[in-house]
């Protein structure tokens, strides 16, 4: 194998790497979508609930966004808790927890839907 065969051996490993990353990115992005949805959709949700309920729901996003492993997903959901979401309807940053809180029931959600939806 000469040097060339190896430089391009090692760029076809990079572009295969650059790939993935974006994959897992784009998993990601969809995930954090269907992460907010959720709360959107069950006012007063609490992450034991949040959890249970992305499992059921989008399990697998869950899976391509953190692999098939329980434990690690597991973990990440919980971090994900805590982790910033930007929802684009409104420009406001807050973590999952923050807004199940501002979600807490229905009329919090309509209060939403109401601020975002253009007159």
């Amino acid at each position: 194998m000469n040097n060339d065969d190896i430089a391009r051996r090692k760029f076809d490993m990079l572009m295969q790497a650059v790939e993935q990353a974006g994959q897992q990115d784009a998993a990601m992005d969809e995930l954090r979508h269907a992460a907010f949805e959720v709360l959107l959709l069950h006012p007063g949700c609490e992450l034991e609930d949040w959890g249970e309920l992305l499992a059921e729901q989008y399990g697998t996003e869950l899976i391509d966004a953190f692999g098939k492993d329980l434990d690690k997903i597991t973990t990440s959901v919980i971090k994900m808790w805590k982790s910033p979401y930007l929802d684009e309807n409104s420009g406001l940053e807050r973590s999952y927890e923050e807004w199940a809180q501002a979600f807490a029931t229905e009329a919090a959600v309509q209060m939403y839907y109401d601020l975002i939806t253009p007159t």
